[in-house]
């Protein structure tokens, strides 16, 4: 919407009201989308949970008492690849989740990482209730 060409195309309309996307797809297009759609809100809201075998939990050392506490770490310790090219986001010394994709890790919202601001406020917030 702030292109220079849009802005152009639509500059009458952008005086008079609110900007707005123009969608010229047929139904049949639509409700793929809206389908799409659909199921984008169920994961967000965790309605459904993904089934993606190739993120999982990684227990370093195999012992009666796991430590779920996440730990406070910077960026280079934080997410790693490991020798077989495999990312682990490292939550502490004993646990890490393999297989996060390092676009996913790097996405940011308001200029910060969105796993990392998860993280915080996990470590804020739920830590306290997850130490063994």
């Amino acid at each position: 919407m702030f292109h220079s060409h849009y802005r152009t195309k639509y500059e009458e309309y952008l005086r008079i009201g609110l900007p707005h996307i123009n969608f010229e797809a047929s139904k049949q297009s639509f409700e793929a989308l809206e389908s799409i759609a659909s199921e984008l809100v169920s994961f967000h809201l965790l309605r459904k949970i993904p089934q993606d075998s190739s993120i999982y939990l990684d227990f370093r050392k195999q012992s009666k008492n796991a430590n779920f506490t996440i730990q406070k770490r910077n960026a280079k310790t934080r997410f790693i690849q490991n020798k077989n090219g495999v990312y682990e986001l490292t939550l502490n010394d004993d646990l890490c989740i393999k297989g996060v994709d390092k676009a996913v890790y790097d996405y940011p919202i308001g200029g910060y990482k969105v796993i990392e601001n998860g993280l915080t406020i996990a470590m804020i917030t739920l830590a306290p209730n997850l130490q063994t």
